[in-house]
């Protein structure tokens, strides 16, 4: 199996792009990825979520534990309510290989703030539909 570091090179070779490009594309400073590589060392989840959200036909899982198709199934990869059935099984089936991940825990984390975020997007889009509403009803509209 591919250790991270091969999975992205993997990704800049489907796009025929050189590391210097790669970290262009991604928004990242210069030698981020490529140092990493040299390193072969895991990945801050800020830099993973940027690939995932450049190429966002790159399947998470596979990206983070090299298990599944390289492809995505165009689906919003994030966490949402309704796939948190189906993540805790993974995490119960792959366990012994996630806990050593750290990159997987940071998608974890980093998927649970979206989560979070959403959420919270989701109270205020309420919020300011009740207000518009109790404004129409005071204009008369």
């Amino acid at each position: 199996m591919l250790d991270i570091s091969e999975r992205i090179k993997h990704i800049m070779s489907l796009n025929n792009m050189s590391i210097n490009e790669f970290e262009k594309k991604i928004n990242v400073s210069n030698n981020t990825i490529g140092s990493a590589i040299r390193r072969k060392s895991e990945f801050k989840s800020d830099v993973l979520n940027k690939v995932l959200d450049t190429f966002p036909n790159i399947n998470p899982i596979w990206l983070l534990t090299g298990k599944g198709s390289i492809q995505s199934n165009n689906e919003s990869e994030y966490l949402t309510k309704e796939k948190i059935p189906n993540l805790i099984n993974f995490l119960l089936d792959n366990h012994e290989i996630l806990i050593k991940s750290e990159a997987y825990k940071n998608y974890i984390k980093t998927s649970m703030e979206y989560l979070y975020a959403d959420d919270e997007r989701e109270k205020k889009k309420d919020a300011l539909d009740k207000l518009r509403k109790i404004a129409l009803k005071k204009l008369g509209k």
